[in-house]
């Protein structure tokens, strides 16, 4: 009799949890809009201001992902940058964006 193969262990997806964009009491200055993509699918966005801004939840699985932002101000053309994070433990990040003297921008999710 010849043995069977042995069969591949299928493997679960992750499971999907929720993650956040932390409020901020820093202000923001000029005050917008902030419109958030993941993996190039909108999450929602937060309005920011002198105030800072408010806590945006979305859906998320571990392992390295992508984000967008994309600044939208009263007097300002709409603004975007783009970089990596990595949801493991970590679930909560807090958001920054700066405008830099060359006329670049440089955004982190931390």
């Amino acid at each position: 009799m010849i043995p069977a193969p042995p069969v591949a262990a299928q493997t679960a997806p992750p499971a999907s949890q929720t993650c956040s964009i932390k409020a901020t009491n820093g202000p923001w200055d000029p005050p917008g809009t902030m419109l958030v993509s993941i993996d190039g699918t909108p999450v929602g966005s937060f309005a920011f201001g002198p105030d800072g801004n408010p806590k945006l939840s979305f859906s998320c699985t571990p392992g390295v992902h992508a984000f967008t932002f994309t600044a939208k101000s009263q007097g300002i053309a709409p603004t975007s940058c783009s970089g990596k994070f990595t949801i493991g433990d970590e679930v909560d990040f807090l958001p920054g964006m700066v405008l830099l003297p060359d006329g670049s921008v440089r955004c982190v999710l931390r």
